[in-house]
């Protein structure tokens, strides 16, 4: 797969951990949740632009950010009750976004093809833009292509989340082995298709890569299942030493396994999305690291504009997520008619992520009131309109 296509997980949900006796945190909100969401997205987005595959293996944002799904979906499920209540919120939180970026990619792709010459596709998979059971199809142009990069990670939360209730039953009457479970399956879907590569049609093209609906879910699922876990307070029981030894042997096992395929390790061009197991168990190994020890969380508690940072971000996550790649064509045509920014006294990469992220910052100012009223908050330039509405 190629490296421009992946995405960020999105914080689409309840932000405050449950009150609940199986939550490690108690009431309150969580603060390092959201900075760990927030340098998730800040990441992806300068994979995307500077396109450097090692930046996967440094910080493997979307494996991160289902565990982060994860732990906050059975904080709903525990603080809330019922399921049906819960996923009709994450919905009303995740879905106003990708409507109003389908009421403008919709009349854009249509006078791209009409351009071209060439008839709007117009099908019953359409509907996936208004609920992305399935990927939202776009049209085969550029702009199409920039506004579907990124969407299968919607259509993977919505799996998740609409599967949650079923899924923290299950895991919790036996929580290691069905963990345990759920990387054996990634450990079976790299052995069928070692290589990660999408291709085939049916049942072979869903189980491709990391991005295709089934491999998708098998790949990510014991990431989801991870959340859980560090909800219901399991790392707890984990001593530091054996957190560590735990993500270092899968951290091992994952390259190991890229070694054994490849014969070798080019750590400059490996990618995390090279084999469905090595983005599972190097995921894993970041996260109960990170969840463990949480290394930064003390000066979340010391610098404030921090902390207003990451309130900000995780409040434009979903917009930030949804229009960054399409920011990107304009961003690189700038690019070609400058000359690759020749003669400017920085290096041309650290233009061009200036440019994306101030094409971000837009953005994020002119759509992200549909997060606003999607959370129940007074719409505001930059998601500083209070907390969501009860």
């Amino acid at each position: 797969m190629s490296h421009r296509s992946q995405a960020p997980t999105l914080p689409t949900g309840d932000e405050p951990p449950a009150g609940s006796a199986r939550s490690r945190r108690g009431a309150g909100r969580d603060r390092y949740l959201d900075l760990l969401r927030g340098l998730a997205v800040i990441r992806v987005v300068v994979l995307h632009t500077a396109g450097a595959p090692w930046m996967t293996l440094a910080f493997p944002s979307m494996g991160i950010m289902f565990v982060l799904g994860g732990s906050l979906m059975a904080s709903s499920l525990d603080r809330r009750g019922g399921g049906v209540r819960v996923i009709r919120g994450r919905l009303r939180r995740l879905l106003p976004p990708l409507w109003l970026l389908a009421a403008i990619a919709m009349p854009v792709m249509w006078w791209e093809t009409r351009a071209a010459g060439e008839p709007f596709p117009i099908s019953w998979q359409m509907l996936s833009w208004v609920v992305p059971v399935l990927d939202p199809p776009v049209a085969d142009t550029e702009m199409g292509s920039s506004f579907g990069a990124v969407l299968w990670y919607l259509r993977a939360y919505l799996w998740f989340v609409l599967l949650s209730p079923l899924l923290l039953f299950l895991f919790r009457i036996r929580p290691w082995v069905f963990l345990g479970a759920a990387v054996a399956g990634v450990a079976a879907l790299s052995w069928y298709v070692p290589e990660g590569e999408a291709g085939g049609t049916g049942l072979a093209a869903m189980l491709s890569g990391s991005e295709a609906p089934l491999s998708a879910f098998v790949v990510y699922l014991a990431c989801w299942l991870a959340g859980f876990a560090y909800h219901d307070g399991l790392l707890d029981r984990l001593s530091g030493r054996a957190t560590a030894v735990l993500a270092l042997a899968m951290a091992v096992a994952g390259l190991a396994w890229i070694g054994y395929l490849h014969g070798e390790l080019d750590f400059a061009e490996l990618s995390i999305y090279d084999s469905p197991l090595l983005n599972t168990l190097l995921s894993l190994a970041f996260a109960v690291v990170l969840l463990k020890f949480r290394p930064g969380a003390a000066l979340l508690d010391r610098a404030s504009w921090l902390r207003t940072f990451s309130d900000r971000l995780s409040a434009r996550a979903v917009t930030v997520y949804l229009w960054h790649y399409p920011a990107l064509p304009f961003v690189w045509a700038l690019q070609e008619r400058t000359n690759s920014f020749a003669g400017w006294p920085v290096p041309g990469t650290l233009v061009l992520l200036a440019l994306e992220f101030a094409a971000v910052l837009v953005a994020a100012c002119a759509f992200g009131w549909a997060e606003d009223l999607a959370a129940r908050r007074k719409p505001s330039l930059l998601g500083g309109g209070g907390r969501p509405a009860r």
